[in-house]
């Protein structure tokens, strides 16, 4: 983290922060992975040669990259909906260690990894983020601070209580894309303890994005049943556990 020892403090609050790089790689949205694959449309004969490319996978959406350093996406192949039919091993294929994303009437998406090991990690992936079904225990909820400063998001922890040495968990700069934040920290998924609390954290976090980038924070509410319906759960969880607290005081 790179922040100039003259900035601001803006905003400070106490959150649980659930991030793919702090806790396991699964998030409400689904799997998350990245990796080197080599790949080809199957849509029909003959098949077309092996080519190598980067590949996302990121709220049960596959995005396909020319290269790691490539910021637009060539391709995105969604795994949910009536698009996918499924995805599994090809089978007597010449190549080893394949797999293949089945894209309805219009063929497959082959996938070949370095190692038997990556290609079942990935074809588990997919299959997962197909199915919208991600397991509650995989979730990790750490209290933490939340830290704003004029230029930067961060969150952290002391390493040992009462000794003031910070541990980063996750930063992000404020002139920030949807890229950069996901490679330097992963998605966020933050709960307050009150909803003043959040309040007040979305009142600054408009006030140094319009200061910044000159436009409004661009706010929307979550439209994925299923993210709503899992973020929901966690926050019940939440409030029990503060709860079991209070009883026992």
């Amino acid at each position: 983290l790179q922040t100039e020892s003259d900035e601001v403090l803006c905003h400070y609050s106490i959150v649980h922060l659930q991030d793919n790089h702090v806790s396991p790689p699964t998030t409400p949205m689904g799997p998350t992975k990245e990796g080197h694959l080599m790949f080809r449309p199957a849509a029909n004969p003959p098949l077309q040669p092996w080519e190598p490319g980067f590949f996302m996978l990121k709220a049960g959406v596959v995005y396909m990259f020319g290269d790691k350093s490539h910021r637009l996406p060539k391709r995105v192949i969604p795994l949910r909906g009536n698009g996918c039919r499924g995805c599994r091993r090809i089978p007597h294929d010449l190549r080893p260690h394949t797999f293949e994303i089945l894209l309805g009437s219009r063929g497959s998406f082959q996938f070949a990894a370095a190692d038997e090991y990556e290609a079942s990690d990935w074809l588990q992936a997919f299959i997962q983020a197909a199915s919208g079904i991600f397991p509650k225990q995989m979730f990790s909820r750490p209290s933490c601070s939340l830290v704003m400063t004029e230029q930067h998001l961060v969150t952290c922890e002391e390493k040992s209580p009462g000794t003031g040495d910070l541990r980063i968990l996750s930063s992000s700069g404020l002139e920030f894309g949807c890229r950069e934040v996901h490679e330097s920290s992963g998605d966020w998924v933050l709960y307050f303890t009150s909803p003043d609390e959040m309040t007040s954290f979305k009142s600054v976090l408009q006030q140094r994005w319009l200061s910044l980038q000159q436009t409004e924070l661009p706010l929307c509410p979550v439209v994925e049943d299923s993210l709503a319906r899992r973020c929901g759960e966690t926050s019940s969880l939440l409030k029990e556990s503060w709860n079991v607290l209070l009883d026992s005081l």
